[in-house]
């Protein structure tokens, strides 16, 4: 099957859908019991493959002995939503006055906000006839924002606990080297003690720190992957194993990984050989 749309002639360039073969609806072919149709790319894929479909005929409704000729393609869009599935789609010329009672819906292309624009739409209505209402005026944008509204808080709770997980992280690992270097301050006093310089020491424990970020990185970037794999259907246009988001995370939690081992390693390079010797 196939969606059934009834536009006007400016609808296609209007909306930005390219026109792909043919023509464009004209005012001409605005009139009663039009048997003039455009078709999108993915109701030429499926109905005339391999055809120019240009000038073809076909039957459709609960009269199928109604032709209709095809005059033009044009690209696929979403008729509904944006996560759903395309599905072929039929325009047909748009006649007011074989239609009286329906709602219209106008797709409008200006440069002027929101609020001079309605109030632009309002008195240009009203001026053609005072008792139709102008039920609602919304921009593309305030649509789209509609639809992706959970999308969008998914995004935002995901930047919070990504956050707070890198700063946990960091914590962590600037505890965790703490608590190491406190126990070999023996050693430390040792290594210092037969030469080993304050830089030595230093890169020592950058050392432990990077072997403890790798084995972090070995388990959590296929874990990232598999829980992008799990959320692939609530993305929008989006790759759950996007290279540049995985390169800029990893990058992040490096430089932030060198920061939180820089003060324990600074701490253990300033300890006193001596005193260290003298630990048990």
């Amino acid at each position: 099957g196939a969606l059934v749309n009834q536009v006007s002639e400016g609808i296609f360039k209007t909306l930005g859908i390219p026109l792909l073969a043919g023509r464009r609806f004209q005012q001409s072919d605005m009139r009663p019991n039009s048997d003039l149709v455009i078709v999108d790319k993915l109701f030429v894929e499926r109905f005339f493959p391999h055809r120019n479909p240009i000038g073809q005929r076909f039957g459709m409704g609960p009269n199928p002995a109604n032709m209709y000729q095809i005059v033009g393609v044009v690209g696929n869009s979403r008729y509904h939503t944006l996560r759903e599935v395309a599905s072929p789609i039929i325009f047909q010329p748009y006649v007011a006055a074989g239609r009286p009672g329906w709602n219209i819906s106008f797709a409008i292309r200006s440069a002027l906000d929101t609020p001079q624009l309605a109030r632009a739409v309002r008195k240009a209505a009203a001026a053609v006839d005072s008792s139709v209402p102008v039920v609602s005026i919304d921009t593309q944008t305030e649509l789209i924002d509609q639809m992706l509204v959970f999308e969008r808080l998914l995004g935002i709770l995901s930047k919070a606990f990504g956050a707070l997980a890198l700063i946990l992280a960091a914590i962590g690992l600037t505890g965790l080297l703490g608590y190491a270097v406190a126990r070999r301050t023996n050693e430390i006093g040792i290594r210092m003690a037969l030469g080993a310089s304050r830089s030595d020491i230093v890169r020592m424990v950058l050392k432990n720190s990077a072997v403890l970020v790798a084995l972090g990185v070995a388990i959590g970037v296929p874990g990232a992957f598999l829980m992008g794999r799990a959320l692939k259907h609530t993305l929008f246009e989006l790759q759950p194993a996007d290279p540049a988001t995985i390169a800029l995370s990893l990058l992040v939690l490096i430089v932030v990984a060198g920061l939180a081992s820089w003060i324990p390693a600074r701490r253990a390079a300033r300890i006193d050989p001596m005193a260290a010797l003298r630990e048990e």
